[in-house]
């Protein structure tokens, strides 16, 4: 694979990082595009952005700390080393999260109110998109790779520099990566094409989409984690993985919500799952 991306003097770019922030972009962008669906508009809409970002790389980066233990961190550069991007996809997903929840409460107190459910929508349909150029990155970089593999797609990772061990290189192993990164486009083109319309046209209700994303992306975490070869970490127990637990936990929580979402009178009129919830000439974003 190619872990280095090309050098600037005496300074290295990653492929991770570049197809990282290449994927937030990506992500970022999608939304931009469809901002006057759920009434996002001016600077708050960059701010919210950022607190999205910020709070999802915090995230994923405590969570890899909590999962790995702090016997790992030993120095100032080690405990440097948690402020960066992020190891734990889940925790940085649920802080994620929690931040544009937190930042649209606190923006609720001073404009009118906006249901934070009809950002998550357009957000959550975003992720999936984004996610999936990290999940080329991860390929690039040789991490998250997977168990040895006999079918003739199996990949060798053969540069010195990735993240894959040494007794590993050389060998056939699942492309781990590649999996995901084709579930996550299908899980867009399903919620960009056939939920959100739905959203849109009254049919269903706002947080579907949301719901829909974290319900899907926990069946295709669930299922490819038996895949993975690489540590992990542990919980509860060594037959799943954490991401596994994390996985039946929020696909069950998903399943709840949306069953209890689907019991409830859809929105009948157009324009983010029914009236607007603000109105359009106030400042909210």
């Amino acid at each position: 694979m190619w872990p280095i991306l090309f050098h600037i003097r005496d300074c290295q770019v990653s492929t991770y990082s570049f197809c990282l922030w290449t994927g937030y972009l990506l992500g970022i962008q999608w939304v931009y595009r469809h901002r006057q669906e759920v009434g996002m508009r001016g600077g708050l809409f960059w701010l919210l952005m950022c607190v999205m970002i910020f709070s999802s790389m915090l995230g994923g980066r405590f969570g890899w700390y909590f999962l790995t233990g702090p016997a790992r961190l030993s120095g100032a550069e080690d405990i440097a080393r948690v402020l960066k991007p992020g190891r734990v996809y889940w925790a940085g997903l649920l802080s994620g999260v929690s931040g544009i929840w937190i930042f649209i409460e606190l923006q609720n107190r001073r404009f009118l109110y906006r249901d934070p459910l009809a950002v998550l929508d357009y957000i959550a349909t975003g992720v999936p998109l984004g996610h999936m150029l990290g999940r080329l990155g991860c390929l690039a970089a040789g991490c998250c790779y997977g168990r040895p593999c006999r079918m003739p797609w199996g990949i060798r990772f053969v540069n010195l520099w990735s993240s894959v061990p040494l007794q590993f290189l050389g060998i056939p192993l699942h492309p781990v990566q590649l999996y995901e990164a084709m579930g996550e486009v299908l899980i867009f083109l399903f919620l960009a094409f056939a939920i959100i319309p739905r959203i849109r046209a009254g049919r269903i209700r706002r947080g579907m989409a949301f719901w829909g994303y974290i319900l899907l992306y926990s069946c295709l975490r669930f299922c490819t984690e038996f895949f993975r070869w690489d540590p992990r970490g542990t919980f509860l127990s060594p037959v799943l993985s954490p991401a596994q637990w994390f996985s039946l936990f929020s696909g069950s929580a998903a399943v709840v919500f949306i069953l209890w979402m689907s019991g409830g009178k859809a929105a009948v009129s157009r324009g983010g799952g029914g009236p607007s919830p603000c109105d359009s000439q106030s400042p909210w974003f």
